[in-house]
C-alpha cells in the first residue's frame, strides 16, 4: 500500500487542515512557525501541490509529517482491529524499508520509527542484488535498513519478500550471492524471511508477468545456497544472537525532519556514514 495525496483533494485537504489546528491549536502560533499573516486556517493550505521552494517550509514538513502519521495510524487501526479479537497474536506491517531513506521515494509517507511502534515485529521488504552496487553484493541497504529497523525496536525482523535475485535477470548467479545475502541478513537482526521468488514459469505466462522471470525456482545451485545458509545459521543461532543483541557504541542519526527537508544531502551522508563505519567494524545503531 502506497499514498500519495494531494491537495487537490477536498477529503485530504480538509483532513490536513483539522491536523493543522491540533497541532498548533490556534492560528496566532501557526503563524509565528510559518513567518505569515493567515487569517483562518483555511488560508493556509492551499489547493495545489505544496513545493518546498514556494511555499514556507513548515507547511511542506508539515504535510509530509501528515501523510507519514496519517498512513502508520491506516495500519494502527487494523493492528487494533485484530489486537481486540486476538490480543496475544502479534502483528507485523511489510514496509518498503529499502524507500524510507531514498529521495525519489518521499512522497510514499512511510516512516520506519511509526510503524515500530505499532507492530510486535520489525517487518520489511529488503533486497541484496548480485553486481547492481558498487560492491559484488549490495549489501548496504540490506544491512542498513535492518539496523535501523531493530534499533526502533530491539526485536527481529521478517524480511517477508527476500530479494536476492532481480527481476527478469537472465544471468548466473553465484551461489556464493545467496549465500552471502541470506546469512547477511540474519546477522543483522532477520528472524525469518520469505524469498522472492518461487514460481515456475512457463513461457505464456513470462510474457505478462516478466518480473517473475529468471526466479530462484529455476535456479538449482542458488536454492542450494539458500538452504545450506539457512541451515547454518539455524546452528550457529546462539553465536548470532550475542551479534544481535550487542549494543551499538556508534549511532547514526534518524530524522525525519532532515529526510524531509533536505533528504538528498541526508540520506546520501547517512550512507556513506554507515558504510565507512562498517568497515571499521562497529555495530551501527540508529
Amino acid at each position: 500500500v502506497y499514498t500519495g495525496p494531494t491537495l487537490t483533494s477536498p477529503f485530504t485537504r480538509q483532513n490536513f487542515i483539522a491536523y493543522l489546528e491540533k497541532r498548533y491549536g490556534d492560528l496566532k502560533r501557526l503563524n509565528g512557525k510559518y513567518g505569515t499573516r493567515h487569517a483562518s486556517f483555511e488560508q493556509v493550505v492551499p489547493k495545489r501541490k505544496i513545493e518546498l521552494k514556494s511555499d514556507p517550509v513548515g507547511l511542506f514538513h508539515d504535510f509530509h509529517r501528515y501523510k507519514r502519521e496519517t498512513f502508520a495510524n491506516w495500519h494502527r487501526f487494523l493492528r487494533n482491529g485484530v489486537k481486540k479479537h486476538w490480543a496475544e497474536v502479534p502483528v507485523h506491517v511489510k514496509i518498503m524499508v529499502c524507500r524510507t531513506l531514498t529521495p525519489s521515494f518521499l512522497n510514499d509517507a512511510v516512516d520506519a520509527e511509526l510503524f515500530a511502534e505499532l507492530s510486535d515485529i520489525n517487518g520489511n521488504d529488503n533486497y541484496m542484488m548480485y553486481k547492481e552496487g558498487r560492491w559484488i553484493s549490495d549489501w548496504v541497504a540490506m544491512s542498513m535498513h535492518h539496523d535501523m529497523q531493530t534499533s526502533m525496536k530491539p526485536v527481529h525482523a521478517f524480511n517477508s519478500e527476500t530479494h536476492i535475485i532481480k527481476d527478469e535477470e537472465q544471468r548466473k548467479i553465484p551461489y556464493d550471492h545467496v549465500y552471502t545475502a541470506i546469512f547477511q541478513q540474519i546477522l543483522h537482526g532477520v528472524g525469518a524471511f520469505t524469498t522472492w521468488v518461487w514460481y515456475d514459469v512457463d513461457y505464456a505466462r513470462s510474457l505478462s508477468a516478466k518480473s517473475l522471470v529468471g526466479n530462484i525456482f529455476r535456479r538449482p545451485s542458488n536454492i542450494l545456497a539458500l538452504s545450506e545458509a539457512s541451515m547454518a545459521a539455524n546452528r550457529l543461532i546462539q553465536e548470532i544472537n550475542v551479534v544481535n543483541e550487542y549494543k551499538p557504541k556508534v549511532a547514526l542519526v534518524f530524522s525525519p525532519t532532515a529526510e524531509i527537508l533536505n533528504n538528498t544531502n541526508y540520506n546520501s551522508t547517512l550512507k556513506a556514514c554507515y558504510v565507512s563505519l562498517s568497515f571499521l567494524g562497529r555495530k551501527i545503531g540508529f
